[in-house]
């Protein structure tokens, strides 16, 4: 949807600078006439080849969607969503979604690009519906009509020489109009058998060179760009506008062809002109909708004006010529490709068109964070918030490890249940006494910083990790979470990006948010945590298990894949999770493989 808008955004700004630039710059109908037609190739084109100009575009259409999934993490009164459920007793699992729950915004943001595409494809089969009922009645009234008298063959045959064009079949029709080249097959002059009567010999001669200029020009070709253009963009207002100059600016380059071949005749033509526009008008019926000819009243001012004072050739000259073609090269392919990737762009395309799979290997962008230059200077302050200066300032993705590090100390929190710390052996109290680094790399800054506090860091897929070495080895040789299946939507879900912030906050409801945000469906094994005040056991005789979690994160700022946020966040509690086909399994290690198998079996 964000390439179609950015799509459509371009081809309105082209049309209304080719509208400003018609209008200022004076130019010659023929010349106006191929700039709306970049418009309408531009509009036409689709975005499939692009110049590498929308980088920044794409990033931020990015960066919206994570700022979307930011916004919904920091709204903590936001009401629960149906797609979360949670383990209700020790045998047996929930389903992962409530099937009568109504799916709210996410159910309309599936079903109404469908909606909208379904629309629009009705809507061009019916114009192409349309267009071929037109061909099938013009050729019919084709069929239908009679030559034209000899003296009328004889002009035809005079006005082709003159302009260098064979001049096609005429036939007399008693439809309404004046004549005009009709285009259901090979070209066809169709004359109205009243203006035939209406008009004399002498008349006829600038209206078979205009309608003989049509072909000189190729207009029947640009006639059914703009008829096939239209079952495409049928309901876009910019699609109208540029039809109908492309229509106006046409027949006025024509008029300008009899004002350069007949020019003893202006005024006669003009005339003539206003003597069809009072014959149409007494007809009371347009012109023939496939026709090239356009006798609408609004655009008869201007065309009798530049019939009676324009100067200048009817041709466009090699320096116009080629400035259009410059223009029409440039603006036709589409603004709005990334063009080639960098290290962390390709990594990105790699995790999507793989499904996505949880690698903590290095990503490009975080090693070159190591090697970023900081300057920070903090005295009497807690590690916490000088991670956080830095992530802001840089940012880096940078991951405290709460299960080494001691959350600050907060006057309020000891005299409320909620607030007690449980007792932990921490490796650090993440007291930092002093530290000066300037222009240091991130890498050495964090050694300097985190040496006296027994800690380290690791480089761990798209973050640094701050820890402790013990925790190091441990996480090591822990399994990553995975999936029995190489692709599936789930796997595409989890490997796009999210972009989380919050502080204190109970991962039960980060996954609430986050199953809301990215449409993924998650199971919470509640045996893996403590009950929260007022919560009772869900089964008779069920008691708490001695290493279950309280769920509280003390802080996460992060833009990572999803799956990558959902590691982050159960390693720190000590969970894990695992993959399945419809839905994710938050639970202990050991665990989430009993809940896979007992998923799959029907709840009591």
């Amino acid at each position: 949807m964000g390439i179609l808008l950015i799509h459509l955004g371009s081809v309105a700004a082209l049309a209304v600078a080719v509208a400003l630039a018609c209008r200022l710059g004076n130019f010659r109908p023929a010349i106006c006439h191929a700039l709306w037609l970049v418009v309408l190739l531009k509009l036409a084109a689709p975005p499939l080849v692009a110049w590498p100009l929308g980088g920044a575009l794409w990033e931020s259409m990015d960066l919206m969607a994570g700022s979307n999934a930011q916004s919904a993490v920091e709204t903590p009164n936001r009401a629960p969503v149906a797609r979360v459920s949670m383990v209700e007793e020790a045998g047996g699992v929930t389903g992962a979604a409530d099937a009568s729950a109504p799916a709210g915004p996410a159910l309309a943001a599936q079903w109404l690009p469908a909606m909208l595409a379904g629309l629009w494809l009705a809507g061009g089969v019916c114009v192409l519906w349309r267009i071929g009922w037109q061909v099938r009645r013009v050729r019919r009234e084709v069929a239908d009509g009679t030559p034209p008298p000899p003296w009328f063959e004889d002009r035809l045959a005079s006005a082709g020489a003159a302009l260098g064009v064979a001049p096609p079949r005429a036939v007399v029709t008693p439809g309404p109009g004046a004549a005009c080249i009709q285009i259901a097959g090979a070209p066809v002059l169709v004359v109205s058998a009243d203006a035939l009567r209406a008009l004399g010999a002498n008349a006829w001669d600038p209206i078979l060179t205009h309608e003989l200029a049509h072909l000189k020009r190729r207009d029947h070709w640009v006639a059914w760009l703009v008829l096939l253009a239209g079952a495409i963009w049928w309901w876009n207002p910019v699609y109208w506008w540029a039809r109908h100059r492309i229509h106006l600016y046409s027949e006025m380059a024509c008029d300008a062809w009899v004002v350069e071949r007949l020019p003893g005749e202006r005024r006669s033509y003009a005339e003539v002109i206003v003597r069809v526009m009072r014959l149409i008008a007494d007809q009371s019926a347009p012109a023939p909708a496939l026709g090239l000819a356009v006798w609408s009243a609004a655009t008869q001012e201007r065309r009798l004006w530049m019939i009676m004072k324009a100067k200048g050739s009817c041709r466009v000259s090699w320096r116009p010529a080629a400035a259009i073609t410059a223009l029409a090269l440039a603006v036709t392919p589409a603004w709005i490709a990334p063009g080639e990737p960098g290290p962390a762009g390709a990594e990105a395309d790699a995790e999507r068109a793989a499904g996505w799979r949880l690698s903590l290997e290095p990503a490009e962008k975080v090693k070159k964070d190591l090697e970023e230059s900081v300057s920070f200077e903090f005295r009497d302050i807690h590690l916490k918030d000088v991670l956080e200066y830095v992530s802001e300032r840089w940012d880096i993705n940078i991951v405290l490890d709460q299960r080494a590090v001691a959350p600050e100390k907060d006057e309020g929190a000891a005299d409320s249940p909620a607030g007690a710390q449980e007792k932990r052996a921490y490796a650090s109290d993440g007291h930092v006494s002093e530290v000066n680094i300037q222009n240091a790399p991130l890498g050495d800054a964090l050694r300097t910083l985190l040496a006296p506090l027994k800690l380290t860091h690791q480089a761990r897929g798209h973050a640094v990790w701050v820890t402790s070495p013990e925790l190091i080895v441990q996480d090591q040789a822990a399994p990553l979470p995975s999936a029995a299946f190489e692709e599936g939507e789930i796997l595409k879900k989890l490997g796009s990006r999210v972009n989380l912030e919050f502080e204190s906050i109970d991962i039960r409801d980060a996954v609430l948010f986050m199953s809301d945000s990215a449409d993924v469906n998650f199971v919470m094994d509640k045996r893996a945590f403590r009950l929260r005040e007022g919560e009772s056991t869900p089964v008779f005789g069920w008691s708490q298990p001695e290493d279950a979690t309280d769920g509280i994160i003390d802080y996460m700022n992060l833009e990572v894949p999803l799956g990558e946020a959902l590691y982050v966040m159960t390693r720190l509690l000590g969970l894990t999770y695992a993959v399945h086909e419809e839905f994710v399994v938050i639970s202990t290690p050991e665990l989430v493989g009993e809940l896979g198998a007992q998923k799959k079996q029907p709840a009591e």
